[in-house]
């Protein structure tokens, strides 16, 4: 019985469908909490209107046609809040793309390998950025349709044809990367007989693809045709991690790995009949993959191995890897030893997607504390204030998110009870972005100034004395250097009188830590106010932590 089951040709099909169910619990448990992130916010912020020119825009030097088009109109749809609904979107085209990786190998060589190449790609910790990250739907989209280009040309019939132009086209407008699987194409065509009657199949994305460069041109970079001198180091250096990365092994095995990758296929090539188009043309995919690459992005210190170049080109030397070994007829044994030794890299590259999610959280997360305080505090600010919440991404500005806000509601922001429930070490993230949006910091106050008829909360001291409050004011005596006094900061302000000695200001609102720099100083002997902008959408008020060496006077401000 079980040897007839193990004979079924649905068997493969049914592990596979099991492994890419697996692999869909781990990518959407691995990218929890993550948000838009960096290129998103363009998309979002820039390309609200329903034009040519916002679907045509190059991102960088991409035409992302597809990929805009699928931002917007899930934006339209479900808004931005649901963060995880992008997500899913990349995991069933990671999905999509391993599956017809499987298609492509079950044939060519085992459908068991084929499940382990497919493994290995859909968890690949080494370029968890195509994995986690929803904006890679551009470059997981063009893979899936490369891939799928190529089985279209298997059919070696008109409607393959059509098909195959139809997806190449397709993923050429999701990005750029897709270029290698256009020059694959063209060998394959050419090389075959009829070339001229099919010679529309890579000739019409061609076409396509340099009238959308002509009309963009001047919003183009150029292309660095002086890093052509590195091609053969980006070559190098992006195929022995290439190769490590398809298989889901550590380092320390990608020359070895690379070596018998490469005599492996020049012996397949050079047997009798060995070089046929289809091998030529993904001996070559790669090899235009990174000289593209390198031409266009090695003076920028970028490398060939890096994380979100490893997932197109690991995927392009499975391919390979694949083609060479066509028509070999491993026996049993072999092929449950090489399919154990891809699910065991598959597992162990599943096991490091974690690392991945938690840079992306944290890398994203400015963003979602930036938006979370331009949702409670941003109406306070003029409307053509531009300035951001998030240092780390400029770009996030408040008027260009209000309209956002008003097109792609409900916002991507911490709701209430999500920020409530959040560690304290996030919510400071929040409370800093308030700070920028309010505008805190010490503003040096000249001449005589009259404070308020109540005095400030104080909410606690450390290692000081507080003296009973006066005319508005709240006396602090430290006791030694780490000294604090804590006081809750009405919306009108207060003032800081400093004594012989600097008065650090630090601020909190939702957390319960402090920043480890202070956000301001007040020099001695003088007199700084701090003053946030007046009542938000929440509730709580800002606290102040007060630190010096000396004497010094808080009060409220009138």
């Amino acid at each position: 019985m079980l040897r007839a089951a193990a004979a079924s040709r649905w068997l493969p099909w049914i592990a596979l469908a099991a492994v890419m169910a697996a692999a869909v619990v781990l990518i959407m448990y691995a990218g929890r909490g993550t948000t838009f992130f960096y290129d998103d916010w363009p998309v979002i912020l820039e390309r609200r209107d329903w034009t040519l020119d916002a679907l045509l825009r190059p991102h960088v030097d991409h035409l992302q046609l597809f990929p805009t088009l699928a931002y917007k109109l899930m934006l339209e749809t479900i808004g931005m809040h649901a963060h995880w609904a992008y997500r899913a979107l990349l995991a069933a085209l990671n999905v999509l793309t391993g599956v017809l990786l499987f298609a492509y190998a079950r044939r060519r060589v085992s459908p068991w390998i084929g499940l382990g190449l497919a493994a290995c790609l859909v968890v690949m910790a080494d370029s968890w950025y195509n994995i986690i990250y929803s904006f890679q739907i551009n470059f997981v989209g063009a893979m899936a349709a490369g891939v799928g280009m190529l089985l279209a040309l298997d059919r070696r019939d008109r409607l393959g044809d059509a098909l195959a132009c139809a997806l190449l086209t397709i993923a050429i407008a999701c990005n750029s990367v897709a270029l290698p699987f256009l020059a694959a194409a063209a060998i394959e065509v050419l090389w075959r007989p009829g070339r001229w009657r099919r010679l529309w199949v890579p000739g019409v994305p061609l076409v396509l693809y340099g009238a959308w460069r002509a009309v963009y041109s001047d919003r183009l970079s150029d292309t660095a045709w002086q890093n052509v001198q590195a091609i053969p180091m980006w070559i190098m250096d992006g195929l022995d991690d290439s190769v490590a990365a398809m298989v889901g092994v550590s380092g320390e095995y990608s020359a070895t790995l690379a070596i018998a990758l490469v005599a492996f296929v020049a012996w397949t090539a050079m047997r009798p009949g060995g070089l046929h188009p289809r091998l030529a043309a993904l001996i070559a995919m790669p090899i235009v993959f990174w000289s593209l690459s390198a031409i266009g992005r090695s003076n920028m210190g970028i490398q060939a191995d890096e994380n979100r170049y490893l997932y197109a080109s690991a995927l392009m030397l499975a391919l390979l890897a694949v083609e060479a070994g066509r028509g070999w007829r491993l026996p049993g044994r072999a092929v449950a030893v090489v399919t154990g030794l891809l699910l065991l890299g598959a597992a162990a590259s599943a096991n490091e997607l974690e690392d991945g999610g938690n840079r992306l959280r944290q890398w994203s997360g400015t963003g979602k504390n930036a938006v979370t305080a331009y949702d409670i505090a941003g109406h306070l600010r003029p409307d053509d204030w531009s300035g951001s919440a998030d240092p780390t991404q400029g770009f996030l500005r408040l008027d260009l998110y209000r309209q956002a806000v008003f097109d792609y509601a409900p916002s991507p922001a911490f709701t209430r009870p999500e920020l409530l429930r959040e560690p304290a070490g996030r919510k400071l993230g929040v409370d800093d972005a308030l700070i920028i949006v309010h505008g805190i910091g010490v503003v040096p106050v000249a001449g005589d100034t009259r404070p308020g008829a109540a005095p400030p909360s104080v909410l606690w001291t450390e290692h000081g004395q507080a003296e009973p409050p006066r005319r508005g004011c709240v006396r602090y005596v430290p006791a030694n250097e780490g000294a604090a006094l804590v006081a809750e900061m009405p919306w009108t302000g207060i003032l800081v009188r400093a004594g012989d000695a600097a008065v650090q200001l630090r601020v909190h609102r939702f957390s319960t830590l402090w920043q480890e720099a202070p956000i301001g100083e007040v020099a001695p002997g003088t007199v700084g106010r701090v003053e946030p902008l007046g009542p938000d959408r929440e509730p709580e008020r800002f606290q102040a932590q007060l630190k010096s060496t000396a004497p010094f006077e808080v009060c409220t401000d009138r």
